[in-house]
């Protein structure tokens, strides 16, 4: 699927650009380097077990249940 995977990385701001249709999304790295993508599509993986949360985000589309 060609998917890029940061992990030991932590987005720190993700907002919806509406004139775009991207993502602004601002990453921190392990070494303390900070970058911005601009992303048609963002995924929050949060971890194995215990009781899920998840974000109210503006513009976030729920795809899977």
């Amino acid at each position: 699927m060609e998917l890029n995977i940061w992990t030991s990385a932590t987005a720190t701001q993700a907002t919806h650009n509406s004139e775009t249709g991207k993502w602004d999304v601002m990453v921190k790295c392990e070494d303390g380097t900070e970058r911005q993508f601009h992303v048609d599509h963002v995924v929050f993986a949060l971890g194995w077990g215990g009781k899920p949360f998840v974000p109210r985000i503006p513009g976030r589309v729920r795809i899977f249940a």
